[in-house]
């Protein structure tokens, strides 16, 4: 099997037409059914590799560290979704729509008197009523085709695999090493389209920060993964890694506390989203704006729900007001952001370059 090489002075892909993370199941459908893409042209089986947290950023920056990943062809021009965050950028990839339009719209939603998690629906909604969209899974499987998702065993019906992952064939794998060996042999076994998801590399940036000695681990057997699956590939498949979303790590000195400022929740009612992205539900979003922008000031993007670069969300579920942290700023609510969420080092879900940027490497 060989690899296509970038072209000659395409850094990380330049010139290739921009597009969001939402066009690229599309694009492997779309060749399946018989219809040359420039993204996957002449593909007769597809392994989608998505790397939680791999932005192209960190890629480029440290690209010392994926000597093999540098050989693959890449498309640059990709950006992830609004917000920049699993279950918005998961849910987003699998059914080709917006955030706005699967209501997956952030780590966490809100209104009045309720609460819910959109990675794992612990507060009793259903996630298959919540994230009603068609997914290119139940797509492909109404066409007579087979799709595989193979993933740790704690993801095989949990609210996001639910919500976003319906249709697919789950295959459970442990580590790393197996993830891939369970992958080839499903192409091998005559699967159409493999979803191969591996979370480790956002574990270790939320817990150490992106590039920590455990992030560059992830990322040197994420490399070396890599490598060994474009050699593997059968006759006719191609390979697709990318990610959800990239990451910036943070630390107490670019921590704002919400509350040491009483004016900022003055009639909000609920707060959702994390902290790079917050969802403020308010009596009056106009007055809620001005204080926000003028206390957070170059800190932050605050908008009103119709500015919102999420674009238009069914039901309001993200709430009349948004703030987009800038930088390396995150914002914390009482009551609402944990301990454990205050401690995370590496951290996403914003509007910076590092957060939207993701990689799209092939091979043939």
């Amino acid at each position: 099997m060989t690899i296509s090489t970038p072209r000659q002075g395409n850094a990380w892909g330049t010139g290739y037409p921009s597009f969001r993370i939402y066009d690229l199941f599309s694009a492997a459908v779309e060749s399946l059914e018989g219809n040359d893409t420039w993204l996957l042209p002449g593909c007769k089986q597809v392994l989608f590799f998505l790397v939680d947290g791999m932005g192209l950023s960190q890629l480029e920056h440290y690209r010392g560290h994926v000597r093999n990943m540098r050989q693959l062809d890449s498309v640059q021009r990709c950006q992830t979704c609004v917000p920049s965050t699993t279950a918005a950028a998961i849910t987003s990839f699998a059914t080709g729509k917006t955030p706005g339009q699967t209501r997956m719209a952030g780590y966490e939603v809100a209104g009045r008197n309720w609460r819910e998690n959109l990675i794992t629906f612990a507060h009793g909604k259903n996630p298959q009523e919540w994230q009603d969209q068609p997914t290119f899974f139940e797509r492909l499987a109404q066409a007579g085709k087979r799709a595989v998702f193979v993933g740790k065993p704690k993801f095989a019906g949990s609210g996001l695999t639910k919500a976003a992952l319906r249709g697919s064939d789950f295959l459970p794998a442990r580590s790393l090493t197996e993830t891939a060996k369970r992958s080839l042999s499903a192409l091998r076994a005559g699967a159409d389209v493999v979803y191969m998801y591996w979370s480790e590399l956002d574990h270790a940036g939320h817990g150490k920060g992106v590039g920590s000695e455990s992030w560059l681990g992830q990322l040197e057997e994420i490399d070396s993964t890599v490598s060994n699956l474009s050699r593997s590939l059968p006759e006719g498949a191609c390979l697709v890694v990318t990610a959800d979303h990239g990451m910036v790590n943070t630390d107490e000195d670019h921590a704002i506390e919400a509350d040491a400022y009483p004016d900022l929740l003055e009639g909000v009612y609920a707060v959702a989203g994390e902290p790079r992205a917050l969802h403020l539900h308010c009596e009056d979003p106009i007055l809620t704006v001005e204080r926000w922008r003028e206390r957070l000031a170059e800190r932050a993007w605050v908008t009103t729900a119709e500015e919102s670069p999420i674009g238009p969300v069914r039901d309001g579920v993200a709430g009349s007001v948004q703030v987009w942290m800038r930088g390396r700023w995150v914002c914390y609510v009482r009551g609402v952001h944990s301990e454990g969420a205050r401690s995370l080092v590496g951290v996403h879900g914003s509007l910076t370059s590092e957060e939207m940027r993701i990689p799209v490497l092939r091979a043939f």
